[in-house]
């Protein structure tokens, strides 16, 4: 200190000059240290106990059950906890369940997840070739067995691919659109009550089985116009029925230019 009470120069210290003299290689290892220290802190900030799922939110179930898919979303989240779960392969997890056409996981911060569901509707009851009745949606994703409290389907499909593969999924799928086609334009003629199946082995060769007194006959109609071809069918069989030949008939055949009836 001078005489006057006034610091000298020499003597003022402050963090910046000292940090001056730091050596370049020890200012870097306390980068790293405090980049260290964020991302442990982050870890565990994240995994606390704020942050475990104590609650979770299922949306859009009817079918599928609510239970089963809280019980696997807080499975998965568990260690990660809801700051840290991955939830684009939860919800790719979640979609792959049976009755699930598609699942989003959303975060309600700090505790709590919702999950959207998006169900597949069963549209169509199969005839496997087992002899079991199965219901399917519009993809051609088996959804169960038929109940006998279910409502009847005007008719049944035979005809279904059971490989399991993605090329057997997508024939069935071209299926159940053929089954769309021919149930809307049969209820339109008002001919859906005559037929019991419909036979698809082949798109592109539509097999009606008739029902009631006639359940002995298949109709083949191939894969155009087929409410018109049907009522022109049954047109001509009714007329042969009343014939002394007509108990005898076993298959009717539309023709391009002619229905032609077998015995």
């Amino acid at each position: 200190m001078r005489r006057d009470g006034r610091a000298g120069e020499s003597a003022r210290f402050s963090v910046r000059s000292l940090y001056a003299y730091v050596p370049r290689a020890l200012k870097i290892a306390l980068v790293i240290l405090a980049i260290i220290g964020l991302a442990v802190g982050y870890r565990a900030a994240s995994s606390a106990a704020l942050f475990q799922a104590r609650a979770v939110d299922v949306i859009g179930t009817s079918r599928t059950s609510a239970e089963e898919i809280d019980g696997l979303v807080r499975r998965s989240v568990s260690r990660t906890g809801v700051w840290r779960a991955d939830l684009s392969a939860l919800s790719l997890q979640l979609g792959r369940l049976p009755g699930i056409r598609r699942a989003v996981v959303t975060r309600v911060l700090p505790d709590r997840l919702r999950v959207r569901i998006t169900e597949r509707v069963p549209t169509v009851v199969v005839r496997t070739s087992s002899g079991h009745f199965v219901w399917v949606d519009d993809e051609g994703v088996a959804l169960g067995e038929m109940k006998t409290s279910d409502q009847m389907p005007p008719f049944f499909i035979r005809g279904w691919n059971e490989d399991g593969t993605n090329e057997a999924r997508q024939e069935n799928a071209e299926r159940v659109k053929k089954y769309s086609e021919a149930l809307r334009e049969w209820q339109t003629a008002g001919l859906v009550e005559r037929v019991s199946e419909i036979s698809l082995f082949d798109v592109h060769d539509v097999r009606a089985q008739l029902t009631g007194k006639d359940s002995d006959i298949e109709v083949r109609l191939g894969s155009q116009e087929l409410g018109r071809r049907l009522k022109t069918a049954l047109d001509v069989l009714d007329e042969y029925k009343q014939t002394p030949r007509g108990s005898s008939i076993t298959y009717v055949d539309f023709q391009s230019d002619r229905v032609v009836l077998g015995f």
